[in-house]
């Protein structure tokens, strides 16, 4: 029982900090930043304190509609069994790129003790690159599309032949 209240302890303060990064409204709020009516369907709500409230970082503030990319990330990532929250934490939180593939070319070895050397070796050196990170929002915002479309189909471990088009 334990566990499983450290658990909730967690999630809900992962929430809390997102809620703190994140401006939230609620429906009417929320449509009043907007140009036109909206699809709740095509935007991204979470669920705070019992209300359904709508994420002010998906809006573009230019055009004041929500950003393309974002109701086909909401539709991909809820066919892979995303929560509406996992979309938040991903698009407002730094994520990396992976820079190597993480199976390389075979490693050669005569004894076991060669193997484990080997392996700490290309361990500790990945660790030792230079990774920069990416906030996906930011990425949409700034029109690097190529770049937020690498990192989503990176993190649902899409092709990008099965990825929803804008």
């Amino acid at each position: 029982m334990s566990n499983y209240l450290e658990l909730l302890e967690r999630v809900y303060n992962t929430r809390r900090r997102l809620v703190e990064v994140c401006e939230l409204k609620d429906l009417k709020e929320f449509t009043e930043l907007l140009a036109y009516e909206v699809d709740e369907t095509e935007v991204l709500s979470v669920i705070w304190n019992g209300i359904q409230m709508y994420p002010v970082l998906q809006i573009n503030p230019e055009t004041r509609k929500v950003f393309d990319e974002i109701p086909p990330l909401i539709k991909d990532a809820k066919a892979h069994g995303y929560t509406n929250w996992d979309i938040l934490e991903w698009l407002a939180t730094e994520q990396f790129e992976a820079i190597d593939p993480l199976v390389g070319t075979p490693l050669y070895y005569k004894t076991p003790s060669d193997l484990i050397d080997q392996l700490f070796d290309g361990c500790s050196s990945h660790k030792s690159q230079q990774q920069v990170g990416y906030i996906p929002i930011e990425l949409i915002r700034n029109k690097q599309l190529v770049l937020f479309n690498r990192l989503r189909q990176q993190w649902l471990c899409m092709q990008p032949e099965n990825m929803v088009e804008w």
